[in-house]
């Protein structure tokens, strides 16, 4: 099985490709969170039809939040925890001074996570997931650099919140 190394947060992370069945199943779950986000945030109105990526489209950063709420406020807080360990079970984490942990449960979750600098690191973590397991997601958004999904969303947003700030003074 197809393995990648991954180092976020200090965390030496060693994603194991799922079988493919299971990689079916799990896409699935997230697939069905994601697009809701996606299509809600990614306003698309100057998207041509190019071959442009989505991502290339205007953020509508006020859907944000209604965006999200919809996509997780559909699954109940223990099935939102399973399939947070259903996507990690594939992963050990190595961190430093510690012995490997393979994140198949969720004391080994809270195990590897407990000193994070960021949540964000999850979600990154979630994303090579996908990535080593060639989720369809990224089709969608046109083979855009999965991590780099986030990190561009999160300074996009920051960039918004400070030119209202300084529009509001």
């Amino acid at each position: 099985m197809e393995s990648v190394e991954k180092i976020l947060d200090n965390i030496k992370f060693t994603i194991n490709k799922f079988n493919p069945m299971k990689a079916l199943q799990v896409e699935r779950k997230l697939m069905s969170i994601l697009i809701p986000i996606v299509s809600g945030i990614f306003s698309g109105k100057d998207k041509e039809s190019d071959g442009k990526s989505i991502l290339d489209s205007n953020i509508d950063f006020s859907m944000i939040g209604e965006s999200f709420q919809k996509a997780f406020g559909s699954l109940s807080e223990l099935e939102f925890e399973n399939l947070v360990i259903q996507t990690l079970s594939n992963i050990q984490a190595e961190i430093p001074n510690s012995p490997p942990v393979q994140i198949n449960n969720k004391e080994n979750f809270n195990k590897v996570f407990i000193n994070i600098t960021s949540l964000t690191t999850i979600y990154k973590l979630i994303f090579e997931v996908m990535k080593v397991n060639k989720f369809c997601f990224f089709d969608i958004l046109g083979g855009g650099n999965a991590t780099g999904i986030i990190d561009s969303l999160t300074q996009q947003f920051k960039q918004q919140k400070t030119t209202s700030k300084k529009l509001a003074k």
